[in-house]
């Protein structure tokens, strides 16, 4: 943390006009010559002190019988050049040979290092390679220069700057060190790619010139000064320094400094020449001791009054005096003078602080070209910032970051705004680069001068953030509202809370007023502009609508939401924009709407001859109301210009029959235009459903909004939306599912299961790719690994319109589910009820509606019982229709069920009939015979008869009152009638909705399912069976092959799925999946046991040959029962079960993938879970189970049995599963939860459990031959059930109750 000095120049008198600007406080204007000049000396004072130009010796080898031979001539001779051998012949090829040999190799390797295929840990060393590479020999200049080099110490020389120039643009600890570690890597390449001709002597001397470069402890010429012996002067050394020659190519940094300064080669060429006489070690140092002498006499940059306290002062001269000192030992150039001139400082300028601070701004300004958002310094624009601070001594931290910040002010961040990204990266490098430690961001400890400059700069980057966000002000009502917080961020992160910025303002009763000022002024005349604009749109003439008014009333609104939504604190902590805003909008527009609403009240009477359509009214006045909620709050305790509710209550009658009218129009039209298409690859349901919910939400918002003080009339309004929202919702789901009927009305029982057709488009088991994000299959088939019994069938190509329609009904239960949450309609229905009893005798409240109401009818075909049977084998495919007979025309039918004389449907149909009417419902049950060919004219009639459904008939409260008609001569038709009433209640409308739906889309599913079931019976089948476990079921079988049986139907299944699963949501598919394992589950149901229903009319087949009778003997079956066949063996249940797991567990759970098991183990899967257990009993004990468990039975019929009634009244439990199905239990989604809760929990009751168990054991009698014993027990079960019944309604009539029952 900084913190300002104590002793800062600063009074507290001082105020904000006392600061100065940055350019102020820079003063002087350092001229382009000088700075010119002192930069270039400097380059080049660097360029002679560089590692590769420091005094080397080496010794020379020679053999020690030959040392006196050698003569001075040749002894120069040999000095000439290193690796030369004299005039000595040479055998083999020579140096020259041997470089220019090496050259292409070396080439190719430095190739690929470049491109990667040669790696080097050292990333330095790479470097330094690579640019040895660009400018050797990618370099066209030098080729010739290649052509003609005759020595390796060329080469090596050309390395030696290039690895030099590449180590000064690091930040490296020791040069001289790393560049000996390059050179002689890069000797050892050389040696390694002429291992075959560098040998003998050439590769001696070029061991020993990477010995001379490897850096000493203690120097050869220090030794030798000890020994007062000059090192040329010893007997075998040569001196291999490298001395500077000064050309401009091989100045390092000589290309950034052009650009710098924008100057030539030829003219620096030139200045480089004139600077070498001046920029000399020994004049460098004269400078130093000069200074260093000035430092320790208290006379240096500073004095101690500069500082807080004398510690600071000291701290600063022992870093001075510690910096001189190492630059002293490393200029340090004995035996020289310095040279003396007049007037003129040589290395270091006297204006060293301005000097410095003009050189980081032509930094700043060239770097800046290539980012103007990130400081980004090159390594070359560190060099100068880092020699020029430490060689004209301003490195000092405090002195560097003032002067640094100082120079970004003046080039980078001179504009009127802030740039944050620049400027936060501006702290950055400063606190890590130059601050570094923690000590050294302590402003008290800072001189007077830096405190100065670094508050002038804080000052310059405050008024760049207040020009910010004033010009942001002006923006502030655009679509795109301005963005403060970058701005804001930056200003409290570094400003605000700068420790600097809080002493000064305090010691200087700073305020920010004047700012403050300026920003609102600022907001003022951006609103006073802004509602001029708005008025502008306003017409003048007799055209003007209310619209017009509303529009800019709405704008206004819009816009101070915009700004309080986007504005939630307060700007600068002091200016609330909203309100700021607000107050000079919607003061202006107060004060001038009477006046326009009067003037398009006028018109609009005058030109059309009657008043403002209610729509366009109501809207008005809901945003009017909104602008008079806004004046409350800006002009508090001030009334409202003009009363609003005395101006639009009129219209709210009108517009609520307008919209009731308009909503099943709208529905209608939505059918008739939906392309069946989903919305996009987000939203799988189509574009009618977000229609009529827009549509709804839109009407019932649209009321909301005006927020009318009378709770039972907006009660009142909504109940009269919503029961036309009903009405259009049955309207809508009636008409999808006779398109899904349609689309699905090829049979699949007419499918081919073994027909050559199939054979290839029999799928891979897979899912395609496109599914996988709902629903993978992966691995289902590694268990089975064996040909196929039976080949799958082809899928059934389901039409895509069929899946959007599945889509739409559930994305419409849902839209329903938060249409209840947002409407509360709980708390609707009881204003309704309370005020309905305060107005009982009085004239009606909905009597003004024009809606019919209507009695609905739930017709629930449960199933048939003995039909007449037509096909070969006794039995019948049947179904039901409904045909309402006033009409004439059919109001559904049934699924097909095949192979059976007790077909079970379950399935229910809603019938609408206007209030106190009746209707005749005329039902036949079908027999469909098989084959593509039979039309319905040839379906055989297995039985008809007729249901009056009259009100007077069945209780009006929605519970189910069972029905039985005969069929003519043989059977009967099981039924469930129950009957509601509409009320003009708004939870009965969205519970009448919410049922629709509900029931439509289980309808569809069921569909869907219906047109794969051939396949899954046939999977399920004594055909299947007989193939595993052979005719008579004692087979053992391997489980491959059992696995393999059920492997056709997992293709099926997984080619069907496929084909809707690409669209489907991931909940339907999983209810789509539920009701397949439903029927998959009844097939093996129906295999493993035959039904109940068969004992009643005890059709017992005793036809059988000899060998079969002698086989059944054997098994111990020796009944057939009609319909059902043979009982199963141990073998072919267990096969059976294996069959079932597998589906449950591989196929649809899928390792978590598919349903929860939860859900798959469900009620039905744990009840066939006993039959194994059962079947292993004995008669005997099967029956001292049922004697055991049908006392209890008698209860569950006492709890389950209910009358028909007028007014029945019913136990909790029976009450609970008979309201489980009625609107007003799906009227919420908390009512909703409530029953399901209590079905569930009434359902896995003790009672209900033994009555399935009963069941099982019953089934299990009657395949063990048993089917007198249970026709009897069945007897006295209908004996029981009818008694219970006849006491009820016995104690019905004691009460009061009239029995409205007919047969």
């Amino acid at each position: 943390m900084r913190r300002i000095a104590s002793g800062s120049s600063y009074s507290t008198s001082e105020s904000l006009l006392t600061v100065p600007t940055v350019l102020q406080a820079y003063g002087t204007t350092v001229s382009s010559s000088e700075l010119y000049l002192y930069t270039l000396r400097l380059l080049v004072l660097e360029y002679i002190n560089e590692p590769r130009f420091q005094e080397k010796y080496v010794r020379e080898t020679v053999p020690a019988t030959s040392v006196k031979e050698v003569s001075k001539s040749e002894r120069r001779s040999r000095r000439v050049s290193w690796f030369s051998s004299g005039t000595a012949p040479v055998k083999g090829p020579t140096e020259v040979e041997i470089l220019q040999n090496i050259l292409p190799k070396l080439e190719k390797y430095l190739s690929k290092v470049a491109v990667g295929k040669v790696k080097l840990l050292n990333d330095k060393l790479r470097r330094s390679y690579l640019k040895f590479y660009n400018d050797v020999f990618l370099n066209p200049t030098m080729t010739q220069t290649l052509k003609s080099m005759q020595r390796f110490e060329e080469l090596i020389v050309h390395f030696t700057k290039a690895a030099n120039g590449e180590l000064n643009k690091l930040i490296v600890d020791n040069i001289q060190k790393e560049l000996y570690t390059e050179i002689s890597c890069f000797i050892n390449i050389l040696i390694e790619l002429g291992s075959a001709s560098i040998t003998g002597s050439l590769k001696i001397k070029l061991e020993q010139y990477k010995d001379s470069v490897k850096p000493r402890k203690t120097s050869l010429k220090k030794i030798t000064s000890e020994l007062s012996i000059e090192p040329s002067k010893l007997e075998n050394t040569v001196n291999v320094t490298l001395r500077p020659t000064f050309r401009l190519n091989e100045v390092t940094h000589s290309s950034y400094f052009m650009e710098l300064f924008q100057v030539d080669e030829v003219q620096l060429q030139q200045d480089i020449i004139t600077a070498m006489k001046v920029s000399q070690n020994h004049v460098y140092c004269e400078e130093l001791l000069a200074l260093r002498r000035r430092v320790a006499n208290d006379t240096g940059q500073f004095s101690v009054q500069d500082f807080s306290s004398e510690k600071y002062y000291e701290n600063w001269k022992t870093y001075e005096m510690s910096e001189i000192a190492v630059l002293l030992d490393k200029f340090n150039d004995k035996g020289k003078s310095a040279v003396k001139y007049e007037n003129l400082q040589n290395i270091i300028p006297k204006n060293s602080r301005d000097m410095f601070t003009a050189l980081l701004v032509k930094i700043f300004r060239k770097e800046s070209v290539n980012s103007i958002d990130s400081l980004g310094l090159s390594q070359t624009g560190l060099f100068f910032l880092t020699k020029a601070s430490k060689y004209w001594r301003v490195d000092y931290h405090s002195t560097l970051g003032s002067l640094s910040y100082t120079a970004a002010n003046l080039s980078i961040l001179d504009d009127e705004e802030l740039n944050p990204k620049l400027t936060e990266n501006l702290f950055s490098f400063i606190n890590t680069r130059i601050l570094r430690f923690e000590d050294n961001s302590n402003v008290a400890a800072w001189n007077d001068i830096d405190q100065r400059m670094w508050l002038v700069n804080l000052f310059h980057t405050s008024e760049q953030c207040i020009n910010s966000i004033n010009n942001l002000l002006t923006a502030i009502y655009t679509s795109t509202k301005p963005k403060f917080s970058p701005v804001l961020s930056f200003y409290y992160t570094y400003v605000e809370t700068d420790p600097s910025m809080i002493l000064f303002k305090k010691r200087s009763a700073y305020s920010n007023t004047r700012p403050l000022r300026r920003l609102r002024k600022t907001i003022f005349e951006t609103s006073e502009r802004y509602y001029i604009s708005l008025l502008e749109g306003v017409p003048k003439d007799n055209t003007i609508e209310i619209q017009h008014i509303q529009n800019v009333a709405e704008l206004i609104i819009e816009q101070i939401k915009s700004i309080q939504k986007r504005y939630s604190k307060p700007l600068l902590d002091n200016i609330n924009l909203s309100f700021e805003c607000a107050t000079v909008l919607i003061e202006a527009l107060a004060s001038d709407a009477p006046t326009m609403i009067k003037r398009a009240e006028k018109y609009n009477e005058a030109k059309r001859g009657e008043a403002i359509p209610p729509v366009d009214a109501l809207e008005a006045y809901s945003v009017f109301k909104e602008v008079h909620d806004i004046y409350s709050q800006v002009k508090p305790g001030a009334a409202f210009p003009f009363k609003l509710e005395s101006l639009f209550s009129r219209y709210l009658n009108d517009l609520c029959g307008e919209v009731c009218s308009r909503i099943p129009r709208v529905i209608e039209s939505s059918i008739q235009n939906e392309s069946w298409l989903s919305v996009n690859s987000e939203t799988n349901f189509s574009s009618s459903v977000v229609d009529i919910f827009k549509m709804i939400n839109e009407s019932i918002a649209m009321f909301r909004k005006l927020q009318w003080e009378d709770k039972y009339e907006n009660a009142k309004v909504i109940t009269l939306l919503l029961k036309a929202f009903s009405d259009g919702i049955h309207t809508y789901a009636t008409n999808s599912l006779a398109i899904l009927e349609k689309d699905l009305l090829h049979d699949s029982s007419e499918m081919n299961i073994n027909g050559e057709e199939n054979k290839e488009n029999v799928n891979d088991g897979r899912f395609s790719s496109e599914i996988l994000r709902n629903w993978s299959f992966t691995d289902m088939k590694n268990a089975f690994r064996s040909s196929s019994v039976v080949m799958a069938p082809k899928p059934y190509q389901f039409k895509k319109r069929t899946c959007v329609i599945l889509n739409n009904l559930e994305a419409m239960i849902q839209k329903i589910n938060d249409l209840d949450e947002q409407l509360k309609a709980e708390q609707l229905s009881e204003v309704i009820v309370h005020n309905e009893r305060k107005m009982r005798g009085k004239k009606a409240s909905f009597t003004n509606s024009k809606q019919t109401l209507h009695q609905i009818y739930t017709v629930r075909v449960i199933g048939a019982e003995n039909i007449k049977g037509f096909s070969n084998d006794g039995l019948s495919n049947a179904f039901v229709s409904l045909v309402d007979t006033k009409k004439r025309s059919e109001i559904g039918k049934t699924k097909t069920v095949a192979k059976s004389i007790n077909p079970v449907w379950d399935e229910e149909f809603e019938i609408e009939i206007p209030v106190e009417k009746s209707r005749s419902i005329a039902l036949t049950v079908w027999h469909r015979p098989r084959g593509k060919l039979h039309q319905l004219s040839n379906y055989d009639i297995c039985g008809n008869c007729s249901l009056l459904l009259d009100h007077r008939k069945f209780t009006d409260d929605g519970f189910p009152n069972e029905v039985m008609l005969l069929l003519g001569t043989q059977g009967r038709l099981l039924l469930e009638v129950s009957l509601e009433s509409e009320k003009m209640d708004p939870l009965f409308c969205i519970g009448r909705a919410y049922r629709t739906l509900t029931r439509t889309r289980d309808r569809a599913i069921e569909l869907v399912i219906n047109k794969f079931v051939t396949f899954i019976d046939y999977a399920f089948s004594r055909a299947t069976l007989r193939a595993v476990c052979g005719n008579y079921g004692t087979t053992p079988a391997p489980k491959d092959v059992i696995y393999d049986a059920i492997v056709p139907l997992f293709d099926y299944l997984n080619s069907n799925l496929s084909v809707i699963a690409s669209t489907l949501s991931q909940t339907l598919l999983f209810k789509v999946m539920l009701k397949g394992w439903s029927y998959i589950l009844g097939a093996a149901d129906s295999l493993l046991l035959p039904q109940l229903t068969m004992a009643k009319y005890k059709r017992l087949s005793g036809t059988k040959s000899r060998w079969e009778n002698a086989v059944s003997s054997a098994l111990g079956n020796a009944y057939t029962v009609s319909g059902y066949g043979r009982a199963l063996t141990q073998l072919e249940i267990e096969t059976i079960f294996v069959w079932v797991n597998a589906l449950c567990i591989d196929f649809f759970h899928n390792h978590g993938e598919g349903p929860p098991l939860s859900d798959l183990k469900n009620k039905h899967y744990q009840t066939i879970l006993l039959i194994p257990a059962f079947f292993d009993k004995s008669i005997s004990e099967l029956k001292r189970e049922v004697d055991t468990l049908s006392p209890d039975y008698a209860k569950y019929l006492n709890q389950v049995t209910i009358t028909n009634s007028s007014s029945r009244k019913f136990s909790v439990k029976l009450s609970t599963l008979a309201r489980n199905k009625t609107i007003m239990a799906n009227a919420s989604k908390k009512r909703r939860s409530k029953i399901r809760q209590q079905v569930e929990e009434l359902e896995s009751g003790q009672l209900e459990r033994n009555a399935e168990i009963l069941d099982v054991l019953l089934r299990t009698l009657i395949a063990k031959g048993e089917m007198d014993y249970v026709h009897k027990h069945l007897t006295t079960r209908e004996k029981v059930r009818k008694k219970v019944a006849t006491e009820k309604l016995v104690k019905a009539a004691v009460d009061g109750q009239k029995n409205h029952r007919t047969h």
